[in-house]
């Protein structure tokens, strides 16, 4: 029988209270990156069939575009269960981010040019996924994402569930903000941008809706601005995130060559 949870201390804010039951990290060891791959698999391929579990080997959910990310990952500290995850896709020579590839004519191309000598300096958030296990309250099975008012009254941990995408979004910037890729591209759903205002976060849309697994938009953020104007609880997060994944990755390169762990 799994003992209970150390309490988090009274007075902590909701995301105080959140990094004291779930751990957000880079995704530097293979074993690491296979818990988002097995994640992807299951809310990608099985859940909401974006990707045909067939093409996918071992129960992972894994695409071109992988090799040349950084990946994200949150845990439940307590229980070691891979929760949600995120990857930060950054380009290599002439190469083209995903959502160049997926938006097309929707996307309006003086974003790009802004940055068409500095390829270098910009990223691409995608594959954000929390696990269903984790967002089936009420009605939050209805997205990826779970919702972010959905706050419950069944316990601490309950209450920080909602934040677990919220959580992933603030990685990511603070991954692309330490590797130097601070100009960030998104492809979003309706639902994520809504969200992310609610709290504070405000991306730009730089596109016209258009039909990939659903209606979505191009979006851009610059992460040190958003993180900035931030409110302060969010912001301090985010400063401390960042500092964090700074230690790890200067611990650990991001595309070391890893042997396979199991």
């Amino acid at each position: 029988m799994m003992s209970k949870p150390n309490p988090a201390p009274a007075g902590l804010s909701r995301l105080e209270e959140f990094n004291h039951y779930f751990e957000l990290a880079p995704a530097v060891s293979q074993a690491q990156r296979n818990m988002v791959y097995h994640i992807r698999y299951r809310v990608y391929c099985e859940e909401f069939g974006y990707e045909s579990p067939e093409s996918s080997s071992n129960g992972e959910e894994i695409d071109e575009f992988d090799d040349q990310s950084a990946h994200c990952l949150v845990t439940h500290r307590q229980s070691g269960v891979p929760v949600g995850c995120v990857r930060v896709v950054m380009l290599e020579g002439d190469d083209r981010l995903p959502m160049e590839i997926h938006a097309g004519d929707s996307l309006h191309q003086a974003y790009m040019d802004e940055f068409a000598t500095q390829r270098n300096v910009i990223c691409e958030i995608s594959r954000l996924a929390v696990d269903s296990a984790f967002r089936r309250r009420n009605r939050e099975q209805s997205t990826r994402f779970g919702n972010i008012d959905a706050v419950g009254a069944a316990g601490p941990e309950l209450r920080s569930l909602p934040l677990v995408a919220l959580s992933l979004m603030v990685g990511a910037g603070a991954l692309a903000d330490v590797v130097g890729r601070k100009h960030c591209f998104a492809i979003m759903e309706p639902f994520l941008p809504v969200m992310m205002r609610r709290a504070g976060i405000h991306f730009r849309r730089v596109g016209e809706d258009f039909e990939f697994r659903g209606v979505r938009a191009p979006y851009y953020g610059d992460m040190s601005e958003l993180f900035n104007n931030a409110p302060e609880e969010l912001r301090q997060y985010f400063n401390l995130m960042r500092s964090e994944f700074a230690a790890t990755l200067q611990a650990r390169p991001l595309f070391e060559k890893l042997p396979h762990e199991t």
